[in-house]
């Protein structure tokens, strides 16, 4: 019941968007559940829309990265790979160019682990952790671009 006071709380724009997150994130979880990432990346590809770039945003990139932390704690299993196709797809829905980045790092006593974040303007908007551990793997990173 908190959360609900929490969300009828916030402004309508930052209610549409949390709405948006929750749609998004629900959706790339689902979509990494049951089929493989090679399907999830074309159809996330497909969703992906040109923008012209004389369009100003109306959302910050900070405020969309908000938005996707916060539907993450509501699903369950919304891991960083979930959440960076969320947000890759909102980034592009409110104008801007963002690209999804894939690594791996070595750890634990030769345990691989690997990790996915999203890039605009070369910032890192979503999946901050650590990333000078990770090695970004060309060709995953090429994959979808918006």
């Amino acid at each position: 019941m908190k959360r609900v006071r929490k969300f009828f709380a916030l402004c309508p724009t930052d209610r549409r968007l949390i709405a948006q997150a929750l749609f998004w994130v629900g959706i790339a979880r689902a979509s990494l559940w049951l089929v493989p990432f090679r399907t999830v990346r074309a159809v996330f590809a497909r969703w992906m829309r040109d923008r012209d770039s004389q369009t100003a945003p109306t959302v910050s990139s900070a405020r969309i990265a908000w938005a996707i932390t916060a539907a993450s704690r509501v699903i369950p299993h919304a891991s960083c790979l979930t959440q960076a196709l969320a947000a890759l797809v909102l980034l592009n829905r409110y104008g801007y160019s963002a690209e999804l980045k894939i690594g791996v790092a070595l750890k634990d006593q030769h345990a691989l682990h690997a990790h996915a974040w999203v890039e605009s303007n070369e910032q890192v908007i979503i999946g901050d952790t650590a990333l000078d551990q990770y090695t970004p793997l060309a060709q995953a990173n090429a994959l979808i671009t918006g």
